[in-house]
């Protein structure tokens, strides 16, 4: 099974550009769809563990996801994995990056690249959006979680921390059906 969550996450990484947040649709189809490794309740709290941490989301959310299906030895085979290709793209583009930086094909890639990380990262919050079933109280926080992220320009691990308290307060309460 080790081997398996290593190729997957591999995979997973060898064929994903533009960060964590943009590679969270892919790791979902993957994980959640096509190989039915977790389920998609699952795999949203992975989400909201790995993005309230500190380091890389893709990182991150391979070790929740290989640890829940193997173990340490999976977290340790999925993070392996999700890293390899990464590490050994940086070693090569390191060091040919000063012979092709100036290059306008390679400008112009990365450009096109840019925007379709744009839409990446876009799918993958309509794709959490859809999932999480917002209603009532779960708005709210959005939208001001939102405010204080954007008007306020508030940190976010203190604004994960706030929406945290909150939703342990609020929910622990009686009140959690009527939260809802």
């Amino acid at each position: 099974m080790n081997g398996n969550l290593f190729l997957t996450f591999f995979k997973i990484g060898l064929f994903t550009l533009g960060g964590g947040p943009a590679m969270i649709p892919i790791v979902q189809n993957e994980i959640v769809k096509e190989r039915k490794l977790i389920s998609e309740q699952d795999f949203l709290d992975a989400v909201a563990f790995s993005t309230g941490l500190p380091g890389a989301i893709i990182v991150n959310l391979s070790v929740f996801v290989g640890h829940r299906i193997g173990g340490a030895m999976g977290a340790l085979s999925s993070a392996a994995g999700v890293i390899m290709p990464a590490f050994v793209s940086i070693m090569i583009l390191a060091s040919v990056f000063d012979l092709i930086s100036e290059s306008k094909v390679i400008q112009a890639i990365f450009l096109g690249i840019r925007s379709t990380v744009i839409v990446l990262i876009g799918l993958a919050i309509f794709s959490i959006i859809k999932q999480t079933n917002y209603k009532g109280v779960s708005i709210i926080f959005g939208v001001v979680s939102l405010v204080m992220l954007y008007v306020f320009q508030m940190s976010s691990f203190t604004v994960l921390l706030i929406g945290g308290l909150c939703g342990l307060l609020l929910y622990s309460s009686r009140r959690y059906k009527d939260a809802e």
